[in-house]
């Protein structure tokens, strides 16, 4: 595969993610923000603040990298959601909070987040780091045209 190709690969599947983690906050906030207090992590109003934006931007992002629009953009924003992700699943499993990480929302699995979910965490801004890297290097290095003398 080439650059192009693994950025490609790497904007579907987490365009996939994206949506589908998206959907299921979208239909259910008040359940999303209970996911969200349950991290410990933040006040009341920044809880609110998450679990209202959060989910818009999933779709966003999952939009962008799904037509290929704003995907340099889009890329790093999940990148750092990535790290954001895997900071709280890290801080849960630290703390020994026996909650769901809320990913796909509440229909998903409900049990609680293990060292599983802090891999899939990671994985999700690795994929989005290395399309980033795949990105830039697929703009920088255009295919060339062989000429057929």
């Amino acid at each position: 595969m080439n650059m192009r190709q693994l950025s490609r690969a790497a904007r579907l599947i987490l365009g996939i993610v994206f949506l589908l983690s998206s959907i299921p906050k979208l239909r259910e906030p008040q359940a999303f923000l209970d996911n969200v207090y349950g991290y410990q992590l933040v006040q009341p109003k920044m809880g609110i603040l998450i679990a209202s934006v959060l989910p818009w931007l999933e779709l966003i992002i999952a939009i962008n990298l799904l037509v290929g629009v704003f995907v340099g953009g889009s890329l790093v924003v999940a990148v750092v959601l990535g790290a954001i992700f895997t900071f709280a699943n890290a801080s849960a499993i630290i703390h020994g909070l026996s909650i769901s990480c809320g990913c796909f929302g509440n229909s998903g699995s409900s049990s609680p987040i293990n060292w599983t979910t802090l891999v899939i965490s990671a994985g999700i801004g690795l994929i989005a780091f290395l399309g980033l890297i795949w990105q830039v290097t697929a703009r920088t290095n255009p295919p060339s045209i062989q000429s057929s003398v």
